[in-house]
């Protein structure tokens, strides 16, 4: 091992402070330029070579000059008159700028000095000029300065995000996952979400690399010494959700328990986002060799190099889409699906590859049991793939997927009936290959006993169920009836409040739910508290498994010993660094470096001018004719200055006081007669003296728009009849004028998706109908005789989550809406 050199405070004269590392080695730092060196590099000719050639040898910057500098008071004023302030702020800003970029695109440290830098260098010469590029080659962007200015920023974000946590009104939610990078170190990240303002935030908490072992008391301890080095307690978590293995993180596993222990009214979910896993585990014998013998294919053609090489030259000769398969060991979520989906798509293809290899797996391959099975398995699969997509977004609570979930499962009975009917409309790759009854009859078998295996394990697994009556106010307060609710409930009276604000109605229809709960904090605190404790919670480790994706960008071979929290938390959060109040910290730190180069300067002279006196030779005393004279008279006042410029107008006063009234003025003369008004609004229709002389009322309209909001009012905004004009397109309702008994009826056409829809009768569910989408168009309709009274509302609404299929087309379908009084009130026969 090398020497460690040591720091002299000669080095000074070069502009020099010195830096001490945690294991004591001393590194100089240039105080102009913030650029930190080697310890190897701490010596006079390294230190001067610097100088004099990144800052020119500044002309004042020597001994001389530092032993005149003003006292430590006077720092900014210095820092002036070197021209340092401004022209290092726009340094430190151009560096910090680079090295945020830098983080955000996930590039390696030593891109700016080895490629940016020169790049730039190169540019601004041809383009700028010799004095551009000279101030462009000040900018601070070594790898040091670059890892420093990133651990800076990661420290800000870092410390925005606690401030949020402290000041957040509900207690938060936190993801947790873990995973092994290339090095096989098992890195653990998590996020946090919180309530800020009116919205709730999802933000990056921390990525830890777990040292030694990886059992759930090491998980726990690491989860909690990090709210402790922070000064948060443990129990400003409400939640957490979990991923990972069963005994690290699973619900039942020593880091559940330690965290029930420390906070016992704490939430635990665990992620729902993988439904594979379970349905591999429920797969029959049959179909799990199906399986196998895929995972077989794939490593057989991907695992080596020559039969990868030829399979792709296959592929395009014969002119194949699909020419690469993924290993099965690398297959996560949506990969698993779509694998299968491929071998499916390319099995003729696949099969004479596997002849041309002389492979033992054609046998197993070409069974037609198998191709069945196959064709099952990716219908399956890809349905899974669907239910999995649909819950991977931020923002996802443990309400919506549960919803979605539950949606998924009672899709089972219905693909049940078809299957024991032979019908296998929701399996399209099956249904294209099976062609006798004998195929149809043994396949039906094995897909009845899986499904009724899935259904009960997915209910067991994710607890899949609704709120419960009670709590469904949250999803709807406005359409929730409240003879649910119990009369003790002493939040029955803001809900009745709350129904009764048409304003807090409006934001219900135009924001998120989560957004709007968050709204109601000032107005309905009990309300919001509720609710969001229960939207707050993490539904999956969604945002984890995107920060695993960014994980291999900053963890690759020539980066494996790489720390990269601080890079990661930079580039996946989404609070911005404030530059500003960085910077200002940096030229402080640089102004204090000045001072201390200062006195160590003095100091420095002090001794030199004590070294000067000792070895001088000592004066002739008669040569000696110099004596202090008596001090001075003090000099004549000096002439008065010229008279300063005029001064800058005050702000204006307070305003006086209002004056006394004046008396009123005389009469004018009349003025000419003014343009004729507008014509006024046609007034109520008379009665009807029409036909029989009886009240009408009728209408029948149609949707210009596919798709529709769930939970709200579908708007029939196309008029095919409104008679008596009761009908209301711009709110979709109808509104009973002629109190009676009145016939609706509606005709939907859905495609896409299946469609949930009701008719509601002043906020109550009258009627409910439920098609499921064949894959094809379809027509859902229904229709009741209802009595109503004057006043009254009546209007359809899908009523179920991502239910809504209704269909537009304008050239060949339409969804219809209809009604009309069959007979009025005999006390009001002719009330319109």
């Amino acid at each position: 091992m090398s020497k460690k050199r040591k720091w002299d405070d000669d080095y000074v004269r070069y502009w020099f402070t010195c830096t001490t590392e945690v294991d004591g080695t001393q590194r100089p730092q240039c105080v102009l330029c913030n650029s930190i060196f080697s310890n190897a590099d701490l010596r006079p000719s390294k230190l001067s070579d610097h100088f004099n050639r990144q800052h020119g040898g500044v002309g004042g910057h020597d001994l001389n000059s530092l032993k005149h500098m003003p006292a430590h008071s006077d720092q900014n004023e210095t820092l002036k008159a070197f021209g340092v302030a401004s022209h290092e702020d726009a340094l430190l800003q151009a560096s910090y700028q680079f090295a945020y970029l830098c983080a955000k695109e996930k590039n390696p440290h030593t891109i700016a000095e080895k490629l940016v830098k020169p790049c730039a260098l190169e540019i601004a010469q041809i383009v700028l000029g010799p004095d551009a590029q000279k101030k462009l080659q000040q900018v601070p962007l070594s790898d040091d300065v670059i890892h420093s200015r990133i651990d800076e920023m990661s420290q800000d974000i870092l410390q925005q995000v606690l401030e949020d946590i402290k000041a957040s009104p509900l207690k938060v939610g936190v993801q947790l996952a873990e995973t092994t990078d290339m090095d096989d170190c098992s890195q653990l990240m998590a996020f946090v979400r919180y309530v800020k303002e009116r919205e709730i935030i999802e933000e990056f908490l921390f990525c830890e690399p777990l040292q030694l072992t990886m059992k759930g008391i090491d998980v726990f301890n690491l989860f909690r010494d990090f709210f402790w080095k922070h000064k948060i307690a443990l129990d400003v978590c409400g939640s957490v959700c979990t991923d990972g293995a069963s005994s690290m993180l699973g619900e039942n596993s020593e880091f559940v328990a330690c965290v029930k222990k420390e906070v016992p009214h704490i939430v635990i979910t665990h992620c729902l986002l993988n439904p594979h896993e379970l349905v591999t585990k429920t797969l029959p014998a049959k179909l799990r060799d199906a399986l196998f013998t895929v995972v077989r294919v794939v490593n057989f053609i991907k695992g080596r190099a020559p039969n990868h090489r030829v399979f792709q030259a296959f592929f395009e000769e014969i002119g194949i889409e699909y020419s690469v398969l993924l290993f099965h060991t690398e297959m996560r979520w949506l990969s698993r699906g779509q694998i299968l989906t491929h071998v499916f798509e390319m099995y003729e293809e696949i099969d004479q590859f596997l002849h041309h290899q002389s492979s033992n797996l054609v046998d197993g391959f070409e069974n037609k049991e198998f191709k069945i099975h196959l064709a099952y398995l990716a219908d399956l699969f890809k349905h899974l793939n669907e239910l999995s997509a649909s819950m991977q977004r931020t923002g996802m609570n443990t309400v919506s997927a549960r919803e979605k979930l539950s949606a998924f499962v009672r899709k089972f009975p219905f693909w049940l009936k078809r299957i024991e009917k032979r019908n296998f409309t929701n399996f399209p790759f099956l249904e294209e290959i099976i062609v006798s009854d004998n195929e149809a009859v043994c396949i039906a078998t094995d897909i009845t006993l899986h499904l009724q295996q899935l259904s009960n394990f997915f209910h067991g697994y994710f607890s899949i169920g609704d709120l419960d009556e009670a709590s469904k106010w949250i999803l709807d307060p406005f359409l929730f009836n409240l003879d649910f609710v119990d009369d003790g409930y002493l939040m029955k009276n803001d809900l009745a409040e709350l129904r009764a604000s048409g304003q807090i109605l409006m934001e219900f229809e135009t924001m998120k739910l989560e957004d709007f709960w968050c709204a109601q904090f000032t107005a309905f605190p009990n309300l919001a508290k509720t609710a969001l404790e229960i939207l707050i919670p993490f539904a999956t480790t969604y945002l984890c498994e995107l920060g695993f994706s960014s994980l291999l960008h900053f963890k690759t071979k020539s980066r494996s010993c790489f720390n990269m929290s601080d890079d990661i938390r930079v580039a996946i959060s989404k609070k911005v660094p404030r530059f500003s109040d960085i910077i200002e910290q940096k030229l402080q730190l640089q102004q204090k470096s000045l001072y201390h180069i200062w006195n160590s300067s003095c100091n420095w002279s002090h001794r030199l001018i004590k070294l000067t006196v000792i070895h001088s030779p000592s004066p002739d005393p008669s040569t000696c004719t110099e004596q202090t004279g008596p001090p001075g008279r003090t000099g004549n006042r000096g002439k008065p200055g010229p008279k300063g410029k005029a001064g800058a107008i005050g702000r204006a006063g307070p305003r006086g006081p209002k004056g006394v009234s004046g008396a009123p003025g005389k009469h004018g003369t009349p003025g000419k007669k003014g343009p004729k008004g507008r014509k006024g609004e046609p007034g109520l229709p008379g009665p009807c003296s029409c036909g029989s002389g009886r009240a009408k009322s009728a209408f029948s309209v149609a949707v210009t728009k596919s798709y529709p909001r769930e939970r709200l009012p579908i708007k029939f905004d196309k008029i095919l009849m409104n008679e008596g004009g009761h009908y209301n397109a711009s709110s979709g309702k109808f509104v009973c004028g002629v109190p009676g008994i009145y016939y609706f009826s509606y005709d939907i056409t859905l495609a896409n998706k299946h469609l949930a829809i009701g008719l509601v009768h002043n906020g109550q569910y009258r009627i409910r109908t439920f098609d499921a989408n064949t894959g094809n168009h379809d027509v859902a309709s229904g229709s009741t005789i209802l009595a109503l009274k004057q006043g009254d509302e009546v209007w359809l609404q899908i009523f179920y989550s991502e239910q809504n299929g209704l269909f537009y087309d304008p050239y060949w379908t339409d969804s219809l809406f209809t009604g009309f009084l069959i007979y009025a009130d005999q006390d009001n026969p002719n009330e319109l």
